[in-house]
């Protein structure tokens, strides 16, 4: 009798784990987003220009200490007949 008792108490408690774990299969938790007060990242854009690499160097520097990060760089010019440009697309996240 102990023995048909306790193989009954395991299956019982094999078959409430067995729930427990594929609960989530049955009634899956729907998904959304999270609602914490928080906005949207708003970022400004600005851009560096210069014909020299030092020069463009130590706009960055200065730029970079104020918060601005390089996100393109463009070099442009025509094969000698303009001066050559260098641009720099940066952007800085506003709080």
């Amino acid at each position: 009798m102990k023995d048909r008792t306790l193989k009954l108490l395991l299956t019982l408690i094999a078959v409430a784990l067995w729930a427990v774990v594929l609960g989530p299969v049955w009634e899956p938790t729907p998904a959304q987003a999270q609602s914490d007060g928080t906005r949207a990242a708003t970022y400004e854009y600005g851009f560096t220009s210069g014909t020299t690499f030092k020069g463009v160097a130590e706009s960055l520097n200065k730029a970079g200490q104020k918060g601005w990060r390089s996100i393109g760089v463009a070099v442009g010019g025509d094969g000698g007949y303009n001066t050559p440009q260098i641009l720099i697309l940066q952007e800085r996240r506003v709080e």
